[in-house]
């Protein structure tokens, strides 16, 4: 019978026993070997620094999108929302009035806190299709709502929307991305 982890060479297995040993999954196991990456010494080649970035990497996004709610399906989005239909989601997407991050090829979560007591999130159309002009990723949206922002006097973009104080998001999304704003 073969495992995954038969296909490990012996260290590779030792890790991953260690991980298992201390029931380390998923996200833990990722923010744990990256602490454990940064304290080896400097990198000597440039494939050692490569490999490195990529470690750091590991786990960023859905560490990310686990922030406020985290990131869920269709289906639980539609539910947060109180409407009926998953279709009704796909339609929000497609009209701008929701984004989604691609998991995948073929599925989509939905950043939870995009739905605020039952409803969209005061602002978040209008927020949203200033960085759809700007041509931001999803994660990239992700970040801009969820990092404290200078311009908002430390602020997230995210908790100002909440207490609907759109206008100042809306004028922080026109000037995101510009260099020396």
């Amino acid at each position: 019978m073969s495992t995954a982890l038969e296909k490990l060479d012996p260290q590779e297995q030792a890790i991953e026993a260690l991980l298992n040993g201390f029931n380390l999954h998923g996200l833990k196991a990722l923010r744990l070997l990256r602490r454990v990456a940064e304290r080896i010494g400097e990198a000597t080649s440039e494939e050692e620094a490569f490999e490195r970035v990529r470690l750091r990497s590991i786990g960023v996004a859905d560490e990310i999108l686990s922030q406020e709610g985290g990131a869920v399906s269709d289906a639980a989005f539609a539910k947060l929302l109180n409407v009926s239909s998953r279709q009704t989601i796909h339609n929000y997407r497609e009209a701008g009035k929701i984004f989604a991050v691609a998991r995948g090829e073929r599925n989509n979560v939905y950043p939870a806190w995009q739905v605020h007591d039952h409803r969209l999130l005061p602002g978040l159309t209008d927020v949203l299709g200033i960085l759809r002009e700007k041509r931001v990723s999803p994660l990239g949206k992700v970040l801009f709502f969820l990092t404290p922002a200078e311009a908002l006097a430390g602020e997230r973009p995210l908790d100002l929307l909440r207490r609907s104080v759109v206008d100042e998001v809306i004028l922080h999304a026109h000037r995101y991305g510009v260099i020396g704003s």
